[in-house]
């Protein structure tokens, strides 16, 4: 992927990302988890049953690589309980 195609999907993602962050600040974990829940399997079920499976680790994957990234933007509360 080209950085230029990289910033583009970036740039469309937060349009979607920033109101909901406003939206989940609302709620608890319970119902915020609930909700990501809800729209996982909304985009999974978009997906041909042959590649769900394959969509969903590629999903995680690129979750795992962002949560390092997201705890420095926002804090990381559990820093000293790490340490």
């Amino acid at each position: 992927m080209s950085d230029e195609t990289r910033e583009k999907m970036q740039r469309a993602s937060g349009m979607i990302v920033e109101p909901m962050r406003l939206l989940f600040a609302n709620h608890g974990p319970d119902v915020q988890g609930a909700a990501l829940v809800e729209l996982l399997a909304i985009y999974i079920a978009g997906h041909h049953p042959k590649v769900r499976a394959e969509t969903l680790r590629l999903m995680l994957h690129a979750m795992r690589e962002l949560v390092p990234i997201v705890e420095i933007e926002i804090g990381d509360p559990w820093k000293d309980e790490r340490n």
